[in-house]
């Protein structure tokens, strides 16, 4: 098996991961680095991304791969669910959040266990 390690961050309704994963091209180990719980923070204006809390699981995930595979890590990639959203304005050329993500589920359809446990090995 390669010795090249991929990370992926995978954000979810209900809880996030973070991922390692090796291939040989025929072969794809993935391990479980970090999991967390993304349950969404209700305010007046309906349930929203803890983005701080997000960004906080993310950093200490990175850290725990850092820390188990060093110079090893290749790449890193993000995947989310695609119908949450934020919406951005610039002002004086600087970039500034006009919105907080807005969690489109209903928190009954947002299970903090929305993501199974992984540990697998897929082979061709």
């Amino acid at each position: 098996m390669n010795d090249k390690v991929y990370l992926a961050i995978d954000l979810g309704a209900g809880s996030g991961r973070l991922l390692a994963g090796r291939t040989d091209l025929k072969n794809l180990d993935l391990e479980e680095v970090h999991r967390f719980e993304n349950p969404g923070t209700n305010l007046p204006g309906g349930l929203v991304w803890n983005v701080v809390g997000l960004y906080r699981e993310i950093i200490h995930g990175l850290k725990l791969a850092v820390a188990r595979y060093g110079e090893r890590i290749q790449s890193l990639g993000i995947d989310t669910w695609g119908v949450d959203f934020a919406l951005t304005g610039w002002r004086r050329n600087v970039s500034a959040a006009t919105g907080t993500p807005k969690c489109i589920k209903r928190r009954e359809s947002c299970p903090s266990s929305s993501i199974p446990p992984i540990s697998f090995s897929a082979k061709q």
